[in-house]
């Protein structure tokens, strides 16, 4: 009876490595496909196309195999991930509403909500946009995502061409001044490009400057810089321009 009890308890415990190690491993290939796509400026490439396969993988592995797992939930949000990195919008957006349906209690339901928004977005389906962000706008309990949510919304109203609304939703986050928040130079920066699009080019010239004195990282300062000489370009101040 003993050995039968030892025998039981090792297999519980070889079969919840087994799931976790799949869970992990799928994991570990979408951190190494998000990577290797950012280092490729943001652009798929069969070798990128091939980690996110492997997430997929591994992800209807642990759903179909493992039903009962802890984390059946979680690999559902992760093959979503994968799907929207992968660029297959309409699978990911699947995914998402799946997760959204069967898991409300969560709390990733933040994040799945967020990511629907962004796949629609990226679909171009506006009004499925639209709704989803308005949902968590005026969700209090979605209050640690209401930033996020302005952001996708100026780039919503962006998309739109309805620029005054896209400023709107941008100077939500900033009035805050929250540099820690990830958003916040993100922000900055696509409302100066804003107002340069549509040659308000004092507003933008001031916006370029003030991102710079908040010290954002290089990448973000060096495409201040760069704007701030275009604005001095397309303003006839072209020895301002190669100083900049």
């Amino acid at each position: 009876m003993k050995r039968i009890t030892i025998i039981i308890i090792t297999f519980i415990i070889l079969f919840g490595c087994v799931y976790y190690n799949t869970f992990f491993n799928a994991k570990k290939y979408f951190v190494d496909a998000e990577n290797a796509k950012e280092k490729n400026k943001g652009k798929l490439n069969k070798t990128i196309i091939i980690k996110y396969d492997n997430v997929i993988e591994r992800c209807a592995r642990v759903i179909n195999d493992y039903p009962n797992s802890k984390y059946v939930d979680d690999a559902v949000l992760l093959m979503g991930k994968a799907f929207f990195g992968k660029e297959e919008y309409y699978k990911s957006a699947q995914k998402f509403k799946e997760f959204i349906k069967f898991y409300p209690d969560s709390k990733s339901i933040p994040e799945a909500k967020l990511l629907l928004a962004k796949t629609y977005l990226k679909q171009k389906k506006f009004d499925e946009a639209k709704t989803v962000l308005n949902n968590i706008i005026t969700d209090n309990s979605l209050k640690s995502i209401h930033f996020d949510a302005h952001y996708l919304f100026a780039q919503y109203y962006y998309e739109q061409k309805e620029y005054l609304l896209a400023i709107q939703n941008l100077k939500t986050i900033l009035i805050k001044k929250n540099r820690k928040n990830k958003l916040y130079f993100q922000a900055f920066f696509q409302l100066g490009k804003i107002y340069f699009e549509n040659n308000q080019f004092d507003e933008s010239l001031k916006t370029f400057q003030d991102l710079l004195s908040a010290k954002p990282r290089k990448r973000v300062q060096l495409d201040a810089e760069f704007f701030i000489g275009k604005i001095y370009l397309a303003t006839g101040q072209n020895d301002k321009a190669l100083t900049s």
